[in-house]
């Protein structure tokens, strides 16, 4: 009785360390993996579709994840996509969108994995065979390219009208060009009339006159006019800043200056003091008083005025 129990844990024994050295290998019983693609010819440029299937036990883990990008030997990834069902087995279906541009026959290398069970067993590999692809060229076999060489280009005056034009816009530019230099070049040798000082102030007096201020009573404005006139002239005729310089600043500086005689300063110091006094001082002038200080502007300018040139009468 005591040997039977003692063969019967015995074999036990076995059977236990039997299993156990075997069971790294009840995995690949389980686990295999497969690759194909739809064709096994294809032109350079074409795609090709290649699928890996994955049969896993449903406890095991794969070691790394799936290549989704980059290569696979000389063909590259253009996409990728992949999905898992579980039942009894886990399986993964793995496609992929290849291209080349090699012509000849080339070979989508072994697609490898590692897995282990649940247990943390030896990783085991699972291989899917390489598959060789033909790769043929655009031309098929021809040696030569079947195409005609170019035709020489006929020109035809067609082609030349682009041409024309151009050549006529930039004639046209130069012609322009060359006129407007030259009205330029002609206007600067031309004689420059320049208007004498003394028909400016005649001009200007005649209009004030017309303004009939006076009668109207704006005295005020009425000097202010008359002395602007009177100073703009001075600064015409003897190149003097009278419009921009006080009275006093101005006789001081005629009275060092030889163009005019010691009357004609006189005469024009009491003018301007008078008209000082109009607009600064609110001095009332008569009429009679705006009419002669307008005779003395008048006869001032008769006094100084540029000889040999034409008079402009102011109207009576």
């Amino acid at each position: 009785m005591l040997n039977i129990r003692a063969k019967i844990v015995f074999i036990s024994t076995c059977l236990m360390a039997f299993s156990f050295v075997l069971r790294p290998f009840a995995y690949c019983a389980d686990a295999d993996i497969s690759a194909s693609v739809d064709m096994h010819e294809m032109t350079i440029g074409d795609t090709i579709n290649y699928r890996v299937l994955i049969n896993l036990p449903v406890d095991a883990r794969l070691k790394e994840p799936f290549a989704a990008e980059g290569s696979l030997g000389e063909f590259v990834i253009r996409h990728f996509q992949w999905r898992e069902e579980k039942d009894n087995q886990q399986k993964f279906f793995l496609e992929y969108v290849l291209s080349i541009f090699k012509t000849g026959k080339h070979e989508i290398p072994e697609y490898n994995i590692e897995y282990r069970g649940a247990s943390k067993d030896q990783w085991q590999a699972l291989n899917a065979k390489a598959i060789e692809i033909t790769v043929q060229s655009v031309l098929g076999d021809a040696k030569e390219p079947a195409l005609k060489p170019l035709k020489p280009k006929i020109i035809i005056w067609r082609d030349l009208l682009p041409w024309l034009g151009g050549l006529l816009l930039i004639a046209g530019a130069l012609w322009a060009g060359f006129k407007f230099w030259q009205s330029k070049h002609k206007a600067l040798h031309e004689e420059v009339i320049v208007e004498a000082a003394h028909i400016i102030a005649y001009r200007e007096l005649n209009a004030l006159e017309n303004e009939n201020l006076i009668t109207r009573g704006m005295i005020e404005q009425y000097y202010e006019k008359l002395s602007g006139c009177l100073r703009h002239y001075l600064e015409n005729r003897f190149f003097l800043r009278a419009p921009w310089m006080s009275t006093e600043e101005f006789l001081q500086e005629v009275k060092s200056s030889p163009v005019l005689n010691s009357a004609q300063r006189a005469s024009l110091k009491d003018f301007l003091l008078l008209s000082d006094l109009v607009k600064f001082a609110r001095y009332g002038s008569s009429g009679k008083e705006a009419s002669e200080a307008f005779t003395g502007a008048k006869n001032f300018i008769d006094q100084t005025k540029q000889a040999d040139t034409v008079e402009e009468k102011i109207k009576p």
